[in-house]
Formats: C-alpha cells, structure tokens, sequence
C-alpha cells in the first residue's frame, strides 16, 4: 500500500485502505488518493481506479462490498467532492458537497453512511474559541438532494438543546439509518432519530484526541481516542471504558 494510509473500511467479504500520497502535480499541501481492496480471508491487494483528484485530505466510507464513498475535502474555505461507486470502482460519480444552509458550510469535517445511497455529511462553518457553526446534511439519493438534518448557525445564540454540538467534531459514524454517533474533542454524542436530535453519552471523555469509529451494527461499535482511551457498546447507546490507557 502506498504511504500515509489515511481510512480504512471493511464491508462484505472486503477490507478497504484509503490512502494519500503527497501529490506530485500540486500544491505541497495536497495528496493524490488512492483506493485498494483486499480479500477479508486473505490475499493479494488491488487497486482501484480512482479518477484523478487533489486532496487537502480524504475520507473513506465503505456501505457494501460494491457501495464506496469517499470525501475529498480540499484546502481552506472551499467545497469538497463526493467520488462514489456503486459497482465496485468501475464507473465513479463525483458530487461537490453541498453548501448547508445559508451557505454556512466552508470545509466538511466528517461522513457517514448507512446504505449505498444514504450518506450523512458534517460541515463546519465559522469557528471560535473552539466553537464553530455547522450542519449535519443528508441524502437519499446518493448525493442528488440534500436536506439539513441539525445545524448552529450562530455562537451567539442560545445552545439549543438537542441540536448538534458546537464543539470541535472529529468523527462522525452510522450504525444504521436512525443510529448515529459524534465524537467530539471532549465527548461523545448520540443520535436515535437519524441525527435530528442528540444526546452526550456519560463516561466518555477524548480529552482533545481525535477520535474514530469501527461499526460493525447499529448495537456493537468501538471508538478509539489516541493516548485517552478505547470505548465499546453493544447495545448502541450504552458505552464503557476497555482498560487503561498506558503512560510513560
């Protein structure tokens, strides 16, 4: 595989590794993505034919073993594109990501999906003190149209309870069409109604790491925060803490 692996991803019978190679084209900022596959039993990789993209970063979501989406968000205060497969890398699609509400969206900061045409996005807007504006954007139809699920367009409003945090977010996952959870710099927030409402789940503190999720099911996902800690459920709303965490 080349090198920074950046996600990873399985589905099916499939293990999935996104990868970003600084680009030779572009930018020094800028990456080339590169998608391979390999055999959950065992084998040889294979890549995939992405079409030629430049990316300030990538993302990858894997719904089944011919469903992949990948976010290729680009540098600054700019759009990012949505590249999606249904069969498994022979044709691609590319969307640029939608601009939220009152074209609050300036970069997107996380993906999720939950079937080969149901994706969730989360963008962010203007940021401060380490707070910032955002929406959470879905789609039915593939990327075609979008609707905005929860959003804060302001930081000077009253937090409104239920919406989704200001916080600096990290991770967004879909453990099925309603179940979604969000981890933030100092939490984790859950959703049981497809995202239009949340909730901050006890016990579960990233401390400022960058957090990231493996879903198998909608009852049984861990999050991992680098340095803080490994959670689980399996229920999908309860989680607790798996060890400790090892310090010099």
């Amino acid at each position: 595989l080349p090198t920074p692996v950046v996600d990873v991803a399985a589905a099916g019978s499939w293990l999935w590794a996104l990868a970003c190679p600084p680009s030779a084209s572009a930018s020094a900022s800028s990456c080339s993505p590169v998608l391979e596959r390999t055999p959950l039993e065992g084998g040889r990789w294979e890549k995939l034919p992405l079409p030629p993209l430049h990316a300030f970063s990538a993302t990858l979501a894997v719904a089944s073993s011919d469903a992949v989406l990948v976010l290729v968000a680009a540098a600054g205060d700019n759009p990012g594109t949505l590249v999606s497969t249904a069969n498994a890398g022979q044709t691609w699609s590319l969307e640029a990501t939608p601009s939220g509400p009152g074209n609050l969206c300036t970069s997107d900061i996380g993906l999720a999906t939950a079937g080969p045409i149901d994706w969730w996005l989360l963008c962010n807007g203007q940021a401060a003190a380490g707070s910032s504006t955002k929406a959470l954007m879905h789609t039915l139809d593939a990327g075609q149209l979008w609707t905005t699920v929860s959003s804060v367009t302001s930081l000077l409003a009253p937090f409104q309870p239920g919406s989704v945090t200001t916080g600096g977010v990290t991770a967004i996952a879909a453990g099925s069409p309603s179940q979604l959870w969000l981890a933030w710099v100092n939490g984790l927030d859950e959703s049981t109604d497809g995202g239009a409402t949340w909730t901050t789940v006890s016990g579960v503190n990233l401390e400022g790491a960058y957090g990231s999720f493996d879903v198998w099911s909608a009852s049984r996902a861990w999050l991992l925060a680098p340095g803080e800690g490994l959670w689980a459920t399996t229920d999908g709303t309860t989680w607790r803490a798996l060890g400790s965490v090892a310090t010099p």
